[in-house]
């Protein structure tokens, strides 16, 4: 098959380029490799700076025989130590397809600074200066991996530069940035984990708080709710448990006065929230007196008089009798 082609290599570029598969084809010599057409057929050979991947088979495409490492990389995409590598110049070569960066016009010291300092550049195509109208050459720059590539010194008037690791420069990991940038990285990093830290601490101890005044609102709201939901149909009077108002005075522990039958305390309504109440302790009280109890209840709960304390309601739990009114200020009585 390969002997009804003149040029092999030039013809599979062009139609690659018609299809539009640019991107995905390697070419007859696999990736990051160099087809030459030679009596019909492609000769694949790798550029410098590469080996082939498969030493029995030339078309299986070639690796670059140093890679550059992630430390060899700053964090703008810039080369860390850009001394360490050269360029290696192979004429009447071309990788025309995926270049991902143009400079036009450029000079011999534009493009060679462009590609070193560049991470991502492993290759520089630069076009014969002369060859152009204003005397002015153009380099386009390739990154990995290289795919289509070709050789003719008869039709190809362009030469490739690979950037290729010295000789006499190490393999081991580039010497990256100077002790004062570490130094003032390390820096940036403590203060960075410190206010994290502050950050999270603050965030947690917010959360926290807040959990627990819902947590009380939540359980104020069905205390509340329960209070409301138990009112004597008699008497059209609110019932309180012992419990309740023994809750709302803080355990009888503001006392307000004394009186023949009981004391009387100072409490927070069970109802709502900021209103106080005064409850009435009975002391004297008969233990089987129930019914006369809350027949007194509901004769008080019964009368209205501007001059009266109005009673919101009572309890009446074992042997506990307890009333509750409105709470009246000295000057307001």
């Amino acid at each position: 098959m390969w002997s009804r082609l003149k040029n092999i290599c030039r013809r599979f570029v062009d139609s690659v380029v018609k299809s539009g598969r640019a991107t995905f084809e390697t070419g007859p010599c696999g990736y990051n490799n160099i087809c030459e057409p030679i009596n019909g057929r492609p000769n694949c050979t790798c550029p410098p700076g590469f080996s082939l991947l498969d030493e029995n088979n030339q078309y299986a495409g070639c690796k670059q025989n140093y890679a550059n490492y992630p430390v060899d990389c700053n964090h703008d995409g810039s080369t860390i130590d850009e001394d360490r590598f050269e360029f290696k110049p192979m004429s009447f070569a071309n990788f025309p397809l995926s270049d991902y960066g143009v400079l036009r016009p450029a000079t011999d010291l534009e493009y060679k600074q462009s590609c070193l300092l560049d991470c991502s550049c492993a290759v520089t195509i630069l076009q014969d200066p002369t060859l152009s109208k204003d005397g002015s050459g153009t380099c386009w720059k390739k990154k990995l991996p290289l795919s289509n590539g070709w050789f003719d010194k008869d039709a190809l008037d362009r030469t490739a530069l690979f950037k290729v690791l010295k000789s006499d420069a190490s393999r081991e990991n580039p010497t990256g940035p100077s002790r004062r940038d570490k130094n003032r990285n390390q820096i940036f990093l403590i203060l960075g984990v410190l206010l994290g830290t502050s950050a999270v601490f603050n965030f947690f101890s917010l959360a926290a708080i807040a959990l627990i005044f819902f947590c009380l609102f939540q359980r104020k709201l069905q205390d509340l709710n329960g209070v409301r939901s138990r009112r004597d149909l008699d008497t059209n009077l609110q019932f309180f448990t012992y419990k309740d108002l023994e809750h709302a005075t803080n355990e009888f522990k503001e006392e307000l006065g004394r009186g023949a039958f009981g004391t009387v305390y100072k409490g927070e309504s069970p109802l709502s929230y900021g209103d106080h109440v005064a409850v009435k302790k009975l002391d004297k009280f008969k233990q089987d007196g129930e019914r006369e109890f809350k027949t007194e209840v509901k004769v008080i709960g019964q009368t209205h008089h501007k001059n009266l304390v109005r009673l919101i309601g009572y309890c009446d739990e074992a042997e506990h009798r307890l009333l509750v009114y409105e709470f009246m200020e000295n000057s307001s009585l």
